[in-house]
């Protein structure tokens, strides 16, 4: 075997700095150490790692992972393999202490050499009988090896990360599939880890570049190319006369006093995608670009804020299906509000009594409902009283409502007034006493009219009521139920999945969702700086310039291109240790 045959040089980009590792062949017998070419970047990544991917507790098969320079020798350690393997092949082995040579179980060994792998480095897996034996026995045979390590929560992901395998959209997605609980949120997931929003938010980025550069051929003037700072003298009066950022003007100085050229500095400091505007800048009055660029210029970075902003005015739906539609039962005491929480959890979640005020706290509990996430509350019956445990209840469930999606407003429909014409006066007075705006009579969005206990009341007199309020109040705000006989269940039901449905949307029509704060965030600040190149357009060129860069900065910092490292922690904290 020729020595190119014995070796190969995988590279290996991060977003930081890229690395070169001088890798072991496929061959594992004739394996030797690795050591990075370059120091790594980061620390921790020139180990091996290993851990328990499959989650705790018995199972049929669990899956131990390991990625990182010593995988092939641990592959070769445990299985005893000594010949070439098929990448991606399950092959059937012993599996074995590598210092005891005691037999730990039988099963499945896959190899897969980076960059062809998920983290991006050479990587293996065990697949083992899930009993708690065997898989503490396999991962003590790891950690007897020299080189390897436990791995840290999330750090298989990170390493993806870094070896540009995924964008930050596509980990935050990686890690909503994971905790995904209802077939609606796995579709959301799917979607944002296959990379639909990290491409929309990368498109994005791509387009305020291309407006960044768009007279960038045109900027000479009788043949003499015009760069930002083309000369020492011109760039000491823009330092003086123009309100550039301290942070920019700063480093130019910096850099030209050392000895560097304009260009150089302009590609150093990432500035040439500003070079349309800045062309403007540094043309005297005599010196004009071609006729209409700065206008497309406009054009163009309106036409992108708009996008965003349509983006961004999405009224939470991502979100909301991330996390849960917040569903609040909120009325009088008694009137039926722990039943109906009792019903929809199909359990006996609540305290149900025909004693007023029963219900101190707030109560809690996840539903799916028709594939969205829900998360519903139960909340003390809102009166006056002297109890002031019961006012701090009554107090909690006004700001529970106050933060609601949807608020489920029951009313004891043995309290209507007799006289059918009085119903819905009587309804708007309890609706604002119970939501913290009062609702229109036509079209109330934010919730839910509920008549309990129908089973008391006369079926002629239902038949006035529901004739009178599809007068007043839109059907798909009002129903008429029993908690104890069921009766009316299935319309609330149906109406109320429709309402959650339409607050979340179906996460696979139309552009991917917005799903988390960061990313809004991030999507206000851009708005905002591209703003300010409009505000500034006509008074300094510089600080418009100023405003694209930051809202390029606000778009990178979503997908993981710029400043990552403070958020990093905060996101993988949540992945498990195999994962």
């Amino acid at each position: 075997m020729t020595l190119a045959g014995c070796w190969r040089i995988a590279l290996f980009k991060n977003v930081i700095r890229p690395r070169v590792y001088l890798r072991c062949p496929v061959v594992l017998g004739q394996s030797c150490p690795v050591r990075s070419l370059c120091s790594s970047p980061v620390p921790g990544l020139e180990d091996t790692i290993f851990a328990l991917s499959s989650g705790r507790g018995r199972c049929g098969v669990a899956v131990v992972r390991v990625s990182g320079p010593d995988a092939a020798e641990a592959l070769r350690a445990l299985s005893g393999l000594k010949r070439a393997l098929t990448p991606r092949t399950a092959h059937l082995r012993n599996i074995t202490h590598p210092k005891s040579n005691e037999l730990l179980d039988r099963g499945l060994v896959l190899w897969f050499p980076g960059p062809n792998s998920f983290t991006g480095e050479d990587s293996a897996e065990f697949h083992i009988h899930g009993g708690p034996a065997v898989i503490s026995g396999v991962l003590q045979a790891l950690g007897s090896l020299p080189g390897l390590r436990p791995a840290e929560a999330g750090e298989f992901t990170r390493r993806a990360f870094y070896a540009g395998k995924l964008d930050l959209t596509e980990v935050e997605g990686l890690g909503d599939l994971i905790h995904a609980e209802t077939e609606a949120q796995r579709r959301q997931a799917l979607r944002q880890m296959s990379g639909d929003l990290g491409r929309l938010y990368s498109e994005w980025s791509q387009q305020l570049k291309h407006v960044c550069n768009l007279s960038k051929v045109n900027t000479t003037q009788s043949g003499k190319a015009c760069n930002l700072f083309q000369t020492s003298s011109k760039f000491q009066t823009m330092a003086k006369t123009k309100e550039l950022s301290n942070d920019v003007r700063d480093k130019f100085v910096d850099l030209h006093k050392a000895g560097m050229g304009y260009k150089t500095i302009a590609k150093q400091l990432g500035e040439k995608c500003l070079a349309h505007v800045e062309a403007f800048i540094d043309f005297s009055e005599g010196e004009l670009l071609e006729d209409g660029v700065l206008n497309q210029v406009d054009r163009a970075v309106s036409k992108l804020q708009a996008e965003i902003q349509r983006h961004v005015c999405d009224e939470r739906r991502g979100e909301r299906l991330r996390s849960g539609v917040q569903v609040v039962i909120a009325g009088s005491t008694n009137a039926g509000k722990s039943s109906l929480f009792n019903l929809l959890c199909q359990r006996p979640a609540a305290i149900v009594s025909p004693v007023p005020g029963t219900t101190r706290d707030v109560v809690e509990t996840p539903l799916d409902i028709g594939g969205f996430p829900v998360l519903l509350s139960d909340t003390a019956g809102l009166r006056e009283t002297d109890d002031c445990v019961e006012q701090e209840g009554v107090q909690r469930a006004l700001k529970r409502v106050e933060m609601a999606d949807l608020t489920l407003v029951v009313v004891d429909s043995t309290q209507l007034p007799q006289e059918p014409p009085m119903v819905p006066g009587f309804l708007n007075d309890y609706l604002n006493n119970v939501l913290p705006k009062k609702p229109e009579q036509d079209h109330v969005p934010q919730c839910l009219l509920i008549l309990n206990k129908s089973d008391l009341l006369p079926n002629k007199h239902i038949s006035i009521i529901q004739s009178v309020l599809s007068d007043t109040f839109s059907e798909a705000s009002v129903s008429i139920l029993s908690c104890s006989t069921r009766e009316g269940l299935t319309d609330f039901l149906k109406l109320l999945q429709e309402r959650v449905k339409t607050m979340c949307a179906d996460p696979l029509v139309g552009s991917p969702n917005l799903t988390q704060t960061r990313y809004r965030t991030n999507l206000q600040k851009s708005i905002e700086a591209l703003s300010q190149y409009h505000q500034y357009r006509d008074v300094d060129l510089a600080l418009a310039a100023e405003g694209l860069r930051l809202g390029l900065s606000c778009l990178g910092r979503i997908t993981g291109k710029v400043g990552t490292e403070e958020i990093l922690d905060v996101i993988f904290r949540d992945f498990c240790i195999g994962k």
